[in-house]
């Protein structure tokens, strides 16, 4: 674990992190942090000592005036200087009053939850939306209801169904419902929410006494383009409030972020009030006994929004993030441009690229198949409120370098191609038919090979196997089965395994079977083709009077151990009479079966033979198919049964 950080961020040769939302560490501002260091070393910050201690004593709840004028000028610049279009009827100007310093988003959330929420309260958020939103939601025992979104936002009409759904019933209505919305550069998709379309999240607002709304703006500055036509959320209506945080656009650690609630507005009433209020946050009772949140990370910010030299440095260290992202998301879009298996939603800022795959269906199953290919990323199910986006991902492009993330998207292609084949591993891949059933997998598209399991395998080399599109073939031993099985057991992962191991003992018999509860399994005493069809004629032959009589040969190689031979015990288990057997062994036979039946004055005959070693590695193939189709139980062929009639039997 790195010293400082949260968690390490491995390097792209060994993972590609796609999840990881945080800033590249080498674009955090080290050098003008360690000068900050300097000035409040040195700085009287005021004109007595006093002042200067002030610092280190309990800070003003809502944070001290001075932070808050600077964040209220800077902002006042930030949101209205660029807007291309000046429609609302507000003040474009922000005052101290109107901010209320937070510990980042996170905090901002934490801290308006549990003073305006109860355990059992609904809130609504955007399906799909933030996964720690929803997990905070959610431990604070609040029912998360989801809206859907479309490329300019959410679904409005959705959205109004819903606040009357959770209204209807005046008993229990709830006297705050929130609305918890990511409007500009949204997470996960990176829609952002339409001028038009937040006017109209403001009527809702006016219509429906108890709904407000928090909007979640921490990617509000990290827009591509210099000129934009966005206002904050808490400019539409005074019922709703707009978070902000430094930790996207300076750095992560000063855990510094702000809440905006514009009080200009004509029908703004102090009943609304988050920011100011007899019901505000400044009357917290937790706040009031711990003080300001941060106050020692508000003096750095202060330092960043100073503009006593001209220009701040918040906005040249935003510039330098704006240029780095928008030139990762470029090279993103670029690659994956060449594709006609994957879409994505385009961005003009933020962190996130929403991709959705048209051939892979299930991205959780699909990021276990990734991170044996060296890349991660956060399935999209993972930001549903319903278990939907079972086909989406969010990749973030604000951490690795433009060649690591093309590294990572390569990674994550390969992946789409193998993740619709079949995955096997084989134990037994030394022996005779082992070496050929490798052969015969290696050359076949539809099947990814993952490799050998060794004899002194552990649960490691078997985990990795998904049971949704893996199968382990097992050609060894009677001590290999059961080790296998063993461990598969042990290690709680039930992939489908086809056993062509003969001579086994009743434990591994006892095993087989108690597997079969969890897992499809086939025992297969002969792959060939030829054989389930010579079965069904065996058990064809049960229709015959009792004066026929039966007898197999079995004639095998000189290198065969067991004898009878599996395949003639299964055979002889078609047969519901007496089977004398004899076995031969003889030569580089590969393998041949008569069955004779005779009544003395009629015989029939039906043989067997393999001329060819892959004749069993070929007909593995075909079980490999057809095995991933059935389920929990113990089979011993390939299902194509035929359906017989027994005469009476004499008496």
């Amino acid at each position: 674990m790195p010293k400082y950080g949260q968690y390490d961020v491995p390097n792209y040769e060994n993972m590609v992190n796609f999840g990881t939302g945080q800033p590249n560490n080498l674009n955090l501002p080290m050098e003008w942090f360690q000068n900050v260091c300097l000035k409040m070393a040195t700085d009287k910050f005021g004109s007595n000592e006093n002042e200067h201690k002030q610092l280190l004593q309990y800070g003003a709840i809502e944070g001290y005036l001075d932070i808050r004028k600077k964040i209220a000028d800077w902002l006042t610049t930030k949101y209205y200087k660029n807007l291309l279009t000046c429609d609302l009827p507000i003040k474009y100007e922000i005052t101290p009053q109107q901010i209320f310093m937070t510990n980042g988003n996170t905090g901002a959330l934490h801290t308006l939850i549990s003073k305006y929420c109860e355990s059992g309260d609904s809130i609504i958020v955007e399906n799909p939306t933030y996964f720690i939103a929803i997990n905070i939601f959610n431990e604070y025992g609040l029912t998360v209801e989801g809206v859907d979104m479309e490329p300019d936002g959410v679904d409005l009409d959705m959205l109004e169904n819903k606040i009357q759904q959770l209204n209807k019933d005046e008993k229990t209505k709830q006297s705050v419902l929130f609305y918890y919305m990511i409007p500009t550069h949204h997470n996960p998709t990176g829609i952002t929410t339409t001028h038009e379309k937040r006017k109209k999240i403001a009527k809702l607002c006016q219509k429906y006494t108890n709904f407000y709304v928090i909007a979640d703006e921490v990617y509000h500055f990290l827009t591509f383009s210099e000129k934009y036509n966005f206002y904050p959320m808490a400019d539409y209506h005074p019922k709703m409030i707009s978070l902000g945080s430094f930790s996207k656009i300076l750095a992560p650690a000063l855990r510094v972020g702000w809440i905006y609630q514009n009080t200009s507005h004509k029908n703004y009433d102090d009943n609304y009030g988050f920011v100011t209020g007899d019901s505000g946050l400044n009357k917290s009772s937790v706040l009031d006994s711990s003080g300001g949140i941060n106050p020692i990370g508000f003096k750095f910010v202060e330092y960043a929004l100073d503009d006593s030299e001209g220009e701040r440095p918040i906005d040249q260290i935003i510039t330098s993030h704006l240029s780095y992202l928008e030139a990762n998301c470029q090279i993103m879009m670029d690659y994956l441009s060449q594709f006609n298996n994957v879409e994505f939603f385009k961005p003009n800022g933020g962190y996130f690229l929403w991709l959705s795959f048209k051939t892979v269906n299930n991205t959780t199953n699909f990021l276990k198949l990734c991170e044996r290919n060296k890349v991660k990323f956060h399935p999209g199910i993972k930001f549903s409120t319903d278990s939907d986006f079972t086909n989406s991902v969010r990749l973030s492009f604000s951490y690795y370098k433009p060649n690591e993330l093309v590294a990572g998207l390569e990674r994550i292609m390969d992946c789409v191609l193998k993740f619709n084949l079949i995955n096997v591993k084989l134990l037994g891949s030394s022996g005779k038919l082992g070496s050929l059933i490798k052969k015969e997998i290696l050359s076949n598209k539809d099947i990814n090979y993952l490799g050998d399991i060794k004899r002194d395998f552990t649960i490691s080399d078997i985990q990795e196997l998904d049971p949704y599109n893996s199968v382990i073939v097992d050609v060894s031993s009677d001590m290999g089965t059961h080790s296998l099985l063993s461990t598969l057991i042990k290690a709680k992962n039930y992939v489908p395994v086809i056993t062509g191991t003969t001579g086994l003992s009743a434990d591994t018999n006892k095993l087989i079977n108690l597997y079969a509860n969890y897992a499809p399994i086939a025992h297969i005493t002969n792959f060939s083709e030829g054989i389930p069809l010579f079965r069904n004629f065996a058990k064809l032959s049960n229709i015959l009077t009792p004066e026929w009589q039966f007898s197999m040969t079995d004639i095998h190689h000189v290198h065969k151990k067991d004898a009878p031979s599996g395949t003639a015990k299964t055979i002889k288990s078609e047969i519901n009479r007496d089977v004398q057997i004899e076995s031969i062994r003889t030569g580089e036979i590969i393998g041949e079966h008569t069955l004779k039946i005779s009544n003395g004055s009629e015989t029939i005959t039906i043989t067997h033979s393999v001329a060819y070693r892959n004749t069993f590695a070929k007909g593995c193939i075909n079980y490999i198919y057809w095995i991933l189709t059935k389920n929990n139980g113990l089979y011993n062929k390939i299902d194509n049964d035929v359906e017989i009639s027994i005469y009476p039997q004499k008496t």
